[in-house]
């Protein structure tokens, strides 16, 4: 009985007090950490300014394509005679590689001369005619309109000798047509036709054969507006291609069209590669830099070290454990590198991992290791 009331009384006078307590000590532990808890210096990496050579690049990609390729179309048409390639093979400029039937070409030149003959014996007859009627005119013994007439018979038969001249040249030209020459030196890439086959020059027909030079080949692609002005003639380009993965080639701008398509508003150009080893092929796929803008020896930092805000770019130097901000303007870029134009000369050490956990006056403790 005793302990029951004795008891009730320690709980009602003092657990509420210690209770009170306690929540003060916990309280005091919290506001005011021990001591070596308080922040110390922040651990950064560091990354030292150099100066290195670096170039923009505008890249696109593109399929490799010919340097002229054409199927070869007799201009005359006729009956396909004689071929004497084949698929794959290489032949030079000027070489013959099919003859038409020449039979009606032969008879059409002869057709031509005999009809120049006549033509000839006719102006001879007008010309003397004319010169007769001319005399008999002067001593007035025929009338005007004898005279005009002897003077445009003398005119249609030159006329008509013209006309004759022109159809026999014409067939000589059809008879040249017939023995078809390659126009350029180049590969057979496929044989269009037989002997027997009526070929025609009409738009759309395949011709005899068809003729690829690939001594060089090119790369179609487009410059967005924007780089344009840092793109001209003759500035060279790296070529990679998926099928050599550890060889670049060269090549460089070859034409530049001077007005933007309006569907993407940018500018096609034409890239030229030298390809006497003809490893590189049609249809491979291919990417392509032009190498924009080069500049020598200026001070670049790694991308990652520079910040923005508000439109202003920064990064932080570390001064003697300090952190110090610099604002600086930025050049061209290449890979991870940027080009700081104004706010570095070189030698200093920049912040480059643990920049965004500083600010202006921050102690730092350089972490062994120095990024690069």
């Amino acid at each position: 009985m005793l302990y029951n009331t004795f008891g009730k009384f320690l709980r009602k006078r003092f657990i509420p007090g210690f209770a009170l307590l306690v929540a003060a000590v916990f309280s005091l532990q919290v506001s005011h950490p021990a001591a070596g808890e308080e922040d110390g210096p922040v651990p950064v990496r560091t990354f030292t300014v150099s100066r290195k050579d670096i170039s923009d690049r505008v890249i696109f990609t593109g399929t490799i394509q010919p340097w002229q390729k054409t199927n070869i179309i007799p201009a005359t048409g006729g009956k396909l005679d004689t071929i004497f390639v084949e698929q794959g093979d290489y032949v030079e400029a000027g070489t013959i590689l099919a003859y038409l039937d020449m039979a009606p070409v032969r008879i059409r030149i002869k057709q031509a001369e005999a009809a120049v003959s006549v033509a000839e014996s006719g102006l001879e007859n007008a010309r003397t005619n004319y010169y007769r009627i001319l005399t008999l005119k002067k001593k007035g013994t025929i009338s005007t309109r004898e005279y005009e007439e002897a003077r445009l018979a003398l005119r249609s038969a030159e006329a008509q000798l013209q006309q004759a001249e022109a159809n026999q040249e014409m067939a000589d030209y059809n008879l040249g047509e017939a023995i078809i020459k390659a126009p350029f030196s180049g590969h057979i890439t496929s044989r269009n036709a037989e002997p027997g086959d009526i070929l025609s020059p009409a738009p759309g027909h395949p011709g005899v054969v068809t003729l690829m030079d690939i001594s060089s080949v090119k790369i179609e692609g487009t410059v967005p507006a924007p780089e344009i002005k840092y793109v001209r003639k003759g500035i060279r380009a790296v070529v990679h291609v998926d099928i050599y993965p550890d060889t670049t080639f060269s090549g460089e701008v070859y034409s530049i069209s001077p007005a933007a398509s309006m569907q993407t508003r940018s500018f096609p150009l034409e890239v030229r590669i030298r390809n006497s080893g003809e490893n590189l092929k049609p249809g491979f796929f291919a990417t392509v830099e032009l190498l924009a803008r080069e500049k020598k020896s200026v001070p670049a930092v790694p991308i990652d070290a520079v910040l923005e805000a508000d439109g202003t770019e920064y990064l932080y130097v570390v001064e003697k454990g300090t952190a110090r901000r610099r604002e600086v303007k930025t050049g061209i870029r290449e890979g991870i590198f940027l080009e700081i134009t104004e706010g570095l000369i070189g030698g200093e050490k920049v912040i480059l991992a643990g920049n965004t956990m500083v600010e202006e006056g921050s102690r730092v403790t350089v972490e062994e290791g120095e990024s690069r």
